[in-house]
């Protein structure tokens, strides 16, 4: 009873592992992108971006960089603190969660100007290491809130 007890546990965390998860519904056979029961014929796409965000994607985003290797021109997610893995072509940004903090923000050329124009001055934010109060008076930081699922973490953006 012990062994098929074992035997049941192990089976289960297999199947919400995501690597195995992303390794079961998507698959590379030439040029032709498997996702589940959909194909996606990768020659007509300039270009393939991986975003996601959540604990498991880093993971997902190890699984797929497995199968897509340098055909991956990049991307971005967004994990847990410590949640990560080594990736070769998609960028890794920890933050907060369930809560997010300011490394979840948005910033872009006119972040500075847009800051000034409101009287903050964003070197003294800078020295006081306060970047969530510096994009949260611009309203920039990224608050997507909990979904209380795992669906959709990972997300592959095919370019035309």
């Amino acid at each position: 009873m012990r062994t098929d007890a074992v035997a049941i546990f192990n089976a289960s965390l297999k199947a919400v592992d995501p690597i195995s998860a992303v390794k079961k519904h998507v698959s590379l056979e030439g040029d032709m992108l498997r996702v589940g029961d959909r194909g996606y014929n990768l020659s007509t796409y300039a270009h393939i971006y991986v975003v996601g965000c959540g604990k498991a994607v880093a993971s997902m985003s190890y699984a797929l960089e497995g199968i897509l290797q340098n055909r991956i021109d990049g991307g971005l997610i967004n994990v847990k603190y410590g949640h990560t893995k080594d990736l070769q072509f998609i960028t890794i940004n920890e933050a907060g969660h369930p809560i997010p903090d300011a490394a979840g923000a948005l910033a872009d050329g006119f972040t500075i100007q847009r800051a000034e124009r409101l009287g903050m001055h964003p070197l003294e934010y800078l020295w006081n290491n306060d970047s969530y109060h510096f994009f949260e008076k611009l309203d920039d930081l990224i608050k997507t809130g909990p979904t209380n699922t795992n669906v959709m973490d990972v997300r592959l953006v095919l370019v035309r």
